[in-house]
């Protein structure tokens, strides 16, 4: 969703991208699972989750100042490994959302101690 690209850099620059980032996946989390039953909750959920795009492809960039190519494809392998495991493992819905649940806190975790370093 690119209104949830967009949305996450704009108030990124307003707020703080940890602040952001942080409140954004935490967010995210009970609207995809409350969401399977409800499209515009699980697009919230879904346009709350990619607001951290944004932000970790600019922190890429900051790292990789002389290569913002290198720094987008990085970002990008991310994304396939991510989603690669879907299909080789298809989860019932229960273990669905608990995986969810505990990979956005660890990513959360990750995140605020990342830009924290900064």
């Amino acid at each position: 969703m690119g209104t949830g690209k967009a949305l996450g850099g704009i108030l990124s620059d307003k707020f703080g991208a940890g602040i952001v980032g942080v409140s954004s996946t935490l967010l995210c989390i009970p609207m995809i699972i409350i969401g399977r039953n409800s499209t515009v909750l699980s697009c919230m959920g879904v346009m709350l989750f990619s607001m951290t795009m944004g932000i970790t492809f600019g922190m890429a960039l900051d790292a990789l100042k002389d290569n913002p190519g290198i720094a987008f494809g990085i970002t990008t392998i991310g994304l396939f490994f991510g989603t690669l495991v879907t299909v080789f493992y298809r989860p019932r819905l229960t273990m669905a959302c608990i995986l969810v649940a505990v990979l956005s806190v660890i990513c959360s975790a990750i995140l605020f101690m990342t830009l924290k370093m900064k």
